[in-house]
This record gives structure tokens, sequence and C-alpha cells, in this order.
């Protein structure tokens, strides 16, 4: 029912003269009844058809079918016209040539003839619409494509109407200029227009101090980025980078990567372990070291005491060293995120068997407010270690 409700209204043509219900001038479709109708078809449940159009067979009929089986469907694997026939057969050979017969008839009773799909194709609102769907489906992957799939929390999404009261009460008192009305995408919305403001960092600082007095406050996060829909225009090909424009997306309050505390912090406790092992393995590679801790481990095994704290003593200072270096890195990034009000997470060692640990993942509570201090944020931790 959602499926139907929510695809476009040349679809919904299509389908309602598919199945021989008749489209309303005013476009409501009764959406109840065709998902019925698709759902008792899907379930070969034809029981909706008057006794009088139901088709009857005859033996002739059911033998030459299961002549035709016999011959094409039934010899390779899965060429039934749909697989559920045999199931909902069950073994009887009589039953499915009689499924196999209705089957037929209704796959061409209810497919869209010639004549009605060349009258819809010929209608200039059904173009219309066709056209608009595909610009809409080029935007939504354009959208995708550009914005992280954090950017898309379903339960946080902005509506129209927040979208147009930022349209008209808050853009109007920023720097914001705008150009059109707003434009649906996966995540939010899209508004086209003008700045008025030194750069984006000042038109930003604008609508944020608007939306702060507003009713939208701490509901949707607005992001001036370039325009990526020019990218899925019909002149795509004719555009010059350097002329391209910018847009606001609107998204919803929270747009920055959902935290997942208990993953991450597994993450960094096998992280500081395979440190550790690092750290070990190298002293391991000297065959007298190697030779030394082998004799440990026999005392073990024969119940006496054993001491490796002194292979603990040479191992440390590496570890330490290595922590040390990953330490220096994360303060690089956090000594910018304090200049640069970034709000970073707490850093996850990422383990590795090959070098200890691969890296340290940063993630950050919200946006940073422009690329450069993402930039200075991202080169600060290896320019420090």
């Amino acid at each position: 029912l959602s499926e139907f409700e929510n695809s476009p209204a040349f679809l919904q043509k299509v389908i309602t003269a598919q199945l021989g219900f008749d489209y309303p001038e005013d476009g409501k479709v009764n959406s109840t009844a065709v998902a019925s109708r698709l759902d008792e078809i899907r379930r070969f449940d034809f029981a909706f058809v008057n006794e009088s159009e139901r088709p009857s067979f005859t033996q002739a009929d059911i033998d030459g079918m299961k002549e035709r089986m016999k011959a094409n469907w039934l010899t390779v694997e899965n060429t039934l016209p749909d697989n559920r026939l045999e199931g909902k057969a069950d073994g009887n050979e009589t039953e499915l040539a009689l499924m196999c017969l209705e089957y037929e008839y209704f796959n061409s009773k209810y497919e869209l003839s010639q004549d009605k799909a060349t009258n819809f194709f010929e209608d200039e609102q059904v173009i219309s619409e066709i056209t608009n769907a595909i610009q809409q489906f080029s935007f939504d992957s354009a959208t995708e494509s550009t914005f992280p799939p954090c950017t898309r929390k379903e339960d946080q999404q902005p509506t129209m109407a927040q979208a147009q009261t930022l349209v008209k009460d808050v853009l109007p008192k920023s720097l914001f200029t705008s150009t059109s009305k707003p434009m649906a995408v996966p995540g939010g919305f899209i508004v086209k227009g003008n700045s008025k403001a030194d750069d984006g960092d000042a038109l930003i600082a604008s609508i944020d101090q608007q939306l702060s007095r507003s009713s939208l406050r701490e509901k949707v996060t607005v992001c001036y980025v370039s325009d990526f829909t020019a990218f899925v225009t019909e002149n795509a090909d004719e555009i010059d980078i350097d002329s391209i424009g910018t847009v606001l997306f609107v998204g919803g309050p929270d747009i920055a990567r959902e935290p997942k505390k208990v993953m991450l912090s597994a993450a960094s406790a096998i992280g500081i372990g395979t440190c550790w092992y690092l750290s070990l393995y190298p002293f391991l590679l000297n065959p007298n070291l190697a030779k030394r801790v082998d004799e440990q481990l026999a005392l073990v095994d024969a119940g006496m005491p054993a001491d490796l704290s002194w292979l603990t003593d040479l191992s440390f200072p590496l570890f330490a060293t290595f922590v040390s270096i990953q330490v220096l890195h994360e303060l690089g990034h956090r000594v910018v995120a304090v200049f640069n009000d970034i709000k970073p997470t707490f850093p996850t060692f990422v383990p590795s068997i090959i070098t200890g640990v691969t890296s340290i993942v940063t993630s950050f509570k919200e946006p940073p407010k422009n690329l450069q201090a993402l930039f200075d944020f991202s080169i600060a931790g290896p320019a420090l270690g």
C-alpha cells in the first residue's frame, strides 16, 4: 500500500489501468483497493473475477498444456511461468496444468494493452510527470552521493512546513535570497538562491543567528554547499565548474554519525591488546630470547613458578613509544578542534594483527563549520605524530 501511494502519479495511472480500475479525474485513487487487488493477483487468488468472466478449459486444453509443460517448462529447471505455481499444485499434474492455463489467461487479461499504453504516453501530463519523476530520482541520487547516510535519519528529517517556514521567516532576515521553493531530497530539502554574505561562514552565522530566534531552533540544520544538482540537468555536459552556484541543504537537527559506544570501546580494547602484541613480537624473533621464553613456559607446564617479567621490561618501552605516538597524533586533532570549535568524539583504536594499530578514528558530534576547519583538523594529527 505504501509503495503504491509513494509511487509517481503516472505509475499509479498505469497500474490502475492494468487492474481495470478507472483513474479519477481528481487523482484520488482508492489505494487500498488497488493494493488489495495487487496482493490477490500475487497470490493467484482470482475470486474477485465474476463467474461469468472466469475462463473454462476443456480436457483438450488441459492435455495440450501438459504436453507443453513436458516439452518446454518441465524439461529445464525453473522455467514455469511462475515457480510458485508448482508449489501450489502440490505435485498434481492436472492441477498444475489448470493453474498454468489460468495464469496465462489472467496475465493476458491484466496486461496493459498497446492502445492504452499509446494513450498514456501521448498524454502531455503523463510525459511531464515521467520527466519530473526522472529528475527527482536524479536529484535524490546526487544528494545521496554528496551527503553521508548519517544525514538521512528518517526520524529527524524536517517537514515541508518547517522548510517553508525557513524560506519565509528565516532566510529573508539572513543574508540569503531564495529563488526556489524547497525541493525534497533524501534527508531533507535543498533551497536555491543567492548569498549576500562575503563568504559561506558569514552566511551560515547569519542563518544560525536567525534560527536561534525562530520556532525552528534546534529543529533543523542548514548547510551551505555547491549546487550538486547542476550535474543532473539537461545541459550538465556544458557546465563550467567555476560557475557552479550554491544551495542550502536543510537537514534534521542531528546529522552527525550515530555513536556506537559499546562496539567502539571493544575495538579500542582490542587495539590496545594488539599494540602490546606488536611490542612483544620483535623480541620473540630473537632466537636467544625465544629460547628463554620456551624455558619459562616449560616450567609452567611442569607446575613450577615462571618469571617473564624480564620480557615485559624489554617490551614496555616499545609499547609506550607506540602508544605515545598515537596519543600525540590525537592531541594534534584536539588542539585544532578547540580553536575551530569542533566537537570530536572519543578516539577509537583500530586494531591490526600486522602493525598493532591501523590508526585512530575520530568522528564528530556535529559537522565542522567549513572545509578549512575540517582540513586543519585532519592535517593536525599526522603533522604532530
